[in-house]
């Protein structure tokens, strides 16, 4: 979510946004699919991993997220009206600029994921305000234009012709331009107005019959934000939603969304901004849809560092564990710079990124393709200063980065041993 982005950067700031990167990881028991295939491939949720439609080879995803799809311009001066997602302000008009390179330089913005960065994977974040919008418009006049929806499709479709696996993920925070909660909260569970924005994206399109795109619920959902509720982890809430709300909630949503799309994998954030399944209860998983994925956001991923032992134990705890047991998990928003300082030689990043995720075969994803500038730390420059489109690690001269290598290197490099498995 906007917030993960805004947590790497610092738990509440709103800076920038994030993209995710898909690792894709050697399985010991399975062959891992390394890239673009020569066909058009889809996904399954399989046991620990995805697996290829149809086969029981794994598929370890690996690439960024991507934001150029996500800001309503068409609706700017409608929907982006708070001070730091306004057209005119300075993250408004760094979304904008993302999104002219994405729609107008799409060959070479995903020649450029595929070829320079060996994605098999990107992930969309895209804008339930714009897509419920244009829902209510078709449900009013059913001839009713529809340039967000139609913009994102198209994308969608460009990537997927380039055989790449798309996750589309729903967005309901600052640069999204939905609509806050009465409290000036943004919305942190899915409800009747997130299953209408899916239907708008959805239905007449080929998304829904396409395996190769993956739906994300809902980024980053937080119980504490939406319901009150004093335990950061509340997952009967998370499934089911609020007390007294209904048409809300991870699997109320979900459901919906299955019967939308039946074939399509369906991806899940944990609760508490997706940050782990360690309290998940096993009575909870008969409840969930057919085909589900899980994810989690691991931007606080040091413990006790320069202790790998320990950070390992809580990685178990959050995650590793719940893949153990068999459910498909991988990673779709991390980057380095929150923890690099308690992370002074890089020993716990490089452990991460090289052993820990590689060995238990859980996919990574990184922030973030093209978000606005953050001023410190981010791990990417603004999208359109790189003439190849290609994440570089960004370090401002009034902030400079405290890391000692860049996380976005760290997972280049690591793509690539994986491209040539």
């Amino acid at each position: 979510m906007l917030s993960t982005f805004i947590r790497a950067m610092g738990k509440h700031r709103a800076m920038a946004l994030i993209v995710i990167l898909a690792g894709t990881i050697t399985s010991s028991t399975n062959c891992v699919a390394q890239g673009p295939q020569s066909a058009r491939i889809g996904v399954t949720a399989g046991t620990g991993t995805l697996l290829i439609a149809g086969t029981n080879t794994a598929f370890v995803p690996r690439g960024f997220t991507s934001l150029g799809v996500l800001y309503p311009t068409v609706y700017d001066t409608a929907l982006c009206t708070m001070g730091n997602n306004s057209p005119g302000s300075a993250d408004g008009k760094n979304l904008i600029e993302a999104q002219n390179e994405m729609t107008t330089h799409t060959p070479a913005v995903l020649n450029a994921m595929i070829n320079d960065w060996f994605f098999n994977t990107v992930r969309f974040h895209v804008s339930q305000g714009a897509l419920e919008k244009e829902y209510r418009m078709v449900q009013a006049d059913p001839q009713a234009t529809t340039p967000y929806t139609d913009m994102v499709r198209s994308i969608v479709s460009q990537a997927r012709a380039r055989n790449l696996i798309v996750i589309a993920v729903m967005q309901t925070e600052i640069y999204s331009c939905t609509a806050y909660r009465s409290d000036n909260v943004p919305q942190k569970l899915p409800d009747q107005n997130t299953a209408n924005a899916w239907k708008q994206l959805l239905t007449g399109s080929t998304i829904a019959n396409d395996t190769g795109v993956i739906l994300e619920i809902l980024n980053e959902p937080n119980t504490q934000m939406e319901c009150g509720d004093t335990a950061p982890y509340n997952w009967n809430d998370w499934a089911f939603g609020c007390k007294n709300v209904s048409q809300e909630g991870m699997v109320t949503v979900g459901n919906i969304l299955s019967r939308l799309a039946p074939n399509n994998v369906l991806l899940f954030d944990a609760d508490n901004d997706a940050g782990g399944f360690q309290t998940f209860p096993s009575t909870l998983l008969p409840m969930m849809p057919p085909n589900s994925a899980y994810t989690v956001h691991p931007f606080d991923y040091v413990y006790g560092a320069p202790d790998v032992s320990t950070s390992k134990t809580h990685w178990d705890a959050r995650f590793g564990a719940f893949q153990a047991q068999g459910n498909t998990v991988f990673i779709t928003a991390w980057n380095e710079s929150l923890n690099c300082p308690n992370d002074p030689n890089q020993t716990v990043t490089d452990d991460f990124v090289q052993q820990y995720l590689p060995a238990h075969s859980i996919g990574l994803l990184g922030v973030g393709w093209d978000a606005p500038q953050a001023n410190n730390g981010y791990l990417v420059d603004s999208y359109g200063t790189n003439p190849t489109f290609a994440p570089q690690e960004q370090t401002s001269p009034t902030n400079p980065s405290p890391c000692n290598h860049t996380g976005a290197k760290l997972m280049q490099q690591q793509f690539q041993r994986e491209s040539l498995n």
